[in-house]
């Protein structure tokens, strides 16, 4: 991945114009871990997220990410 990049600097890259995707990819799989309760209870209440089943969705994100980090 991509270190010590944060969404200022996924978004705006100074030395190319290229939208760097594993950088935000990575920005915005460690906020999700990071409020990861907060997520989870709002995709549960919300009537959209309910229908989508997000909050299943993002719990399955983490066990992938879980696995794939402790082969």
């Amino acid at each position: 991945m991509c270190g010590d990049c944060d969404i200022c600097s996924c978004l705006f890259q100074l030395h190319t114009t290229e939208f760097n995707t594993n950088c935000a990819l990575h920005e915005l799989y460690t906020y999700a871990m990071k409020y990861n309760e907060q997520l989870t209870v709002t995709l549960e209440e919300d009537e959209f997220s309910q229908k989508q089943r997000l909050a299943y969705k993002l719990e399955q994100v983490h066990n992938i990410m879980a696995a794939e980090s402790n082969p």
